[in-house]
Parts: C-alpha cells; structure tokens; sequence
C-alpha cells in the first residue's frame, strides 16, 4: 500500500496536457491490444501461455477461459474492461468520423477478448461504467431511472422464473453453482463478521478464520478450493469489523468525490481531452469497484491508486487548458 500511495502521489502531480493523455490512451489500448493477441493464441492452442507451478483451468470452470498474461482470467477481463471504457469515452465525445469508426473497431477487438475471458464479474463492471458513461454524456436522471427500471425487471424474471433464470432461491446448491462458488463465500462471510463484528478477526486474516472456523466445505464444484472472500468489502467487515468498514467507507467516499469532480460536459457539447480524461477516469473507477463487489482485489490493484491520482491531477487542470483537441 505504500508503493501504491507512491504511484497516486506521482500521478496526482502529473501536469496533464492534450499531446500526454492522447499518448497515454495510446499507450493503454497498445498494450490491451497485445494481450488481447495472446489471449488469442491461448485461445486457439487450448492452454495458457503463462501458469504458476504449471497449474491449468479453475476447478470451478469445467470449460476454458483465457487469461492471456495474466493469471486470472477476471483480472484480464477487469483490465480490458477499463480499457474499453476509456476508448468509448473517446468515441462518445468525438466530432470526427474516422475516430469514431476506429475506436468502434477498437472496442469489437477488445469485446473479442473479454468474451473469451467468459468473466461475468468483467461483463457487470463493463456495464456499470458504460452506465457512468451514459449519465455524464446525456441526463443522468433518465439514465439513471432506467437502470433502475432494468435491474428491477431482471430481479423478477430470476425470482418468477427459477427454471429459466436458474437461481432458486430456496435450494442452496443451486444458488451456489449459480454464483460460481461465491454463496458459501459469502454466508461464511457473513459469519466471520457475526464473531467478531466491532475489530474483525485481524487483517488479511479472513482465509485462516474461514479454515478455522470449518467454513470451507466440498462445494457443488467439488472440494474447496478457496476460502478468499471474492468480495471487498465483507472482507474488510470480516477482517477489521465496524472500524475498518467505517474507513473502507469513508475511502470510497472521498475516491468517488474525487473521480466524479468535475465530470460533466462544462466545456460545451463536444468535450475536450481534459473533460474525455476525467469522464472516462470516473467510469473506469466506477468499474473496478463494481467488479469488486462480485471478486476481489480493490485497494490491492494499482489501477486504483492510478485512478485516483488522475482524478485529481485532472480536475485541477484550468479550463483554458483544455480548450483544444
């Protein structure tokens, strides 16, 4: 955390212009774009390029996902996530044709290889920042009104139709191989955080205390094979109970405050690249948090801290400075 609080210092001081964050969103989709090509190759061998200990697929998968180089085919998803978020900023806020025709290409290679990452925590936290994207491109309150009305419906279709949604609510093996292995995560959580619900059990605690609370159970998919939370923030309540959930809060309070400052269209309709930077920043962090709701690694993953810090870097660029581009 130390070095992470390093890197937002030193992007937070960074003095942005149109010529850098051109650069650095070519810099971000470039190399998206490389992983993107491995994950084609994995693919289309069968086997990952990069293992640790020569390990293959998650026990909880019986069917291949690409990870491309990295060892989590969610974390992949994530990235590529973001980076389809910054390049649909782009395109949302450009006047020219050939740019947005190129970042459309763009974002089918990439939607390319998410699909092949099959991460569903990466397809909700795409939608969650193209729902930021939205609100800060049009009116935030239809939008907003909207989403609502959307996930109200597919929570009545799940309830009324367990046969065809495949959640029944009622038989826990079901809801458990539904959500891939993350109710008993949860429930377990849950329970950690009963025991000992002012402190917590200690930090990064909550693996030994589900072991030594015999919470880790053979699960539809066979033994269990992880006693990590997968979610953020029952695992700071596990681990650091009502004190630390009450600073994990106010943390996201302030990153919000900070990653929404000054996302709105102030410089007229067709943006500028100050404005494209701090809309596509708060939909990206917007992202990642979602993403770890449903996984895991929020404060442990350095996109966070580069968010952050751009958040503020950006927002204090005066508005004569983004006049052009």
């Amino acid at each position: 955390y130390a070095l992470f609080a390093l890197l937002c210092g030193i992007v937070a001081a960074q003095k942005w212009d149109a010529k850098l964050l051109r650069a650095s969103a070519v810099t971000l989709v470039g190399v998206a774009l490389v992983l993107v090509f491995a994950g084609f190759i994995e693919f289309s061998r069968g086997k990952y390029i990069v293992t640790i200990g020569g390990s293959g697929p998650s026990d909880f998968d019986p069917y291949f996902r690409v990870q491309s180089l990295f060892f989590d085919p969610n974390i992949y998803g994530r990235f590529l996530a973001v980076v389809m978020l910054v390049v649909t900023s782009v395109m949302l806020y450009s006047q020219r044709t050939r740019r947005v025709l190129g970042a459309a290409l763009l974002l089918a290679v990439l939607w390319a290889g998410l699909v092949l990452s099959l991460s569903q925590s990466s397809f909700a936290a795409l939608l969650a920042g193209l729902i930021v994207l939205a609100a800060l491109r049009w009116r935030a309150r239809p939008v907003l009104i909207a989403t609502g009305a959307a996930l109200l419906a597919g929570i009545i279709f799940a309830l009324a139709l367990p046969s065809v949604s495949g959640i029944e609510l009622g038989n826990g093996s079901s809801v458990e191989k539904t959500t891939s292995g993350r109710f008993d995560l949860v429930t377990g959580g849950l329970t950690l955080w009963s025991q000992k619900p002012v402190f917590g059990h200690g930090s990064g605690d909550f693996s030994n205390a589900y072991r030594a609370n015999k919470l880790a159970k053979r699960t539809v998919f066979g033994p269990a094979v992880t006693t990590k939370s997968h979610t953020t923030p029952l695992t700071v309540a596990a681990e650091q109970g009502l004190v630390g959930l009450a600073a994990f809060t106010l943390l996201l309070v302030t990153g919000f405050g900070a990653v929404f400052r000054r996302a709105k269209n102030e410089d007229g309709p067709h943006g500028r690249p100050g404005l494209v930077a701090r809309v596509a920043v708060a939909a990206a962090f917007t992202a990642v948090f979602v993403h770890t709701l449903v996984y895991a690694a929020f404060l442990e993953d350095p996109l966070v801290w580069v968010l952050l810090g751009a958040a503020v870097s950006l927002a204090a660029i005066p508005r004569r400075d983004t006049a052009r581009g």
